[in-house]
Formats: C-alpha cells, sequence, structure tokens
C-alpha cells in the first residue's frame, strides 16, 4: 500500500514537472472509482481511508512541489460500466492519474479511456 501512495506522489511529482499540474494550479487531481456501496464497500472505505491518512500526510508536510493532492473518489458500485462512466467524469473534470480502482473487469473498463486520453 505504501508503495503505490509513493508512486501517486511520484506520478504527481512528474506531472508538475512536465507542466501538467500547471503552475497556478493549487492542487493535484487524483480520480478513483471504486465500490462505496456494494459488496466490496468495507474494503474499499479501509484501503481509501488508508491512502487519505497518508495523502494527509504529504500534503501537510507541503505536498508535492507546494501542490496538495486531492483524492476525488466516486462509487461506482462495483459495476463496470458504471466504473467507465465514472474514469470518464473524472478524465474530464482534469485528473492526473486514476488510483485504486478496484476489481479486474472494471479495470479492463476503463484501460480503453485511459488509451485515449
Amino acid at each position: 500500500m505504501l508503495r503505490i501512495l509513493r508512486s501517486v506522489a511520484w506520478v504527481a511529482t512528474c506531472g508538475a514537472a512536465l507542466g501538467l499540474g500547471a503552475p497556478a494550479m493549487a492542487q493535484i487531481r487524483i480520480g478513483q472509482t471504486a465500490g462505496f456501496s456494494g459488496p466490496v464497500a468495507a474494503g474499499v472505505k479501509e484501503v481509501t481511508d488508508g491512502a487519505r491518512l497518508y495523502l494527509d500526510h504529504v500534503n501537510k508536510a507541503g505536498g508535492v512541489a507546494g501542490q496538495t493532492i486531492e483524492l476525488v473518489s466516486l462509487d461506482d458500485k462495483f459495476e463496470p460500466a458504471l466504473a467507465a462512466e465514472n474514469a470518464k467524469k473524472l478524465i474530464d473534470q482534469g485528473v492526473l492519474a486514476l488510483f485504486l480502482t478496484r476489481g479486474t473487469p472494471h479495470t479492463q473498463a476503463v484501460m480503453p479511456l485511459l488509451a485515449q486520453y
């Protein structure tokens, strides 16, 4: 888990270095689509709470290149089609990366969007 969270910080750093975060941007937005309701809700909540604790720690230490990290989470009810819809919404909102998507069919539903964008 810590390795995954460090990867998010690394992606955010690279995005900031490449200008993807834009210098005037106050936040680095990371997107998440996961089953906050449905059969995996308890596990999703637990992992997301842990991720938020680490991101809060990073933000309190000054963020990444002076920018805070915001995790934007959407409930896909553990349905692959809804996961793809949520991912599209998150991409349209300008998230830098998608994080903590749960389920192989869900990830497979999101992959074409990642290739497209």
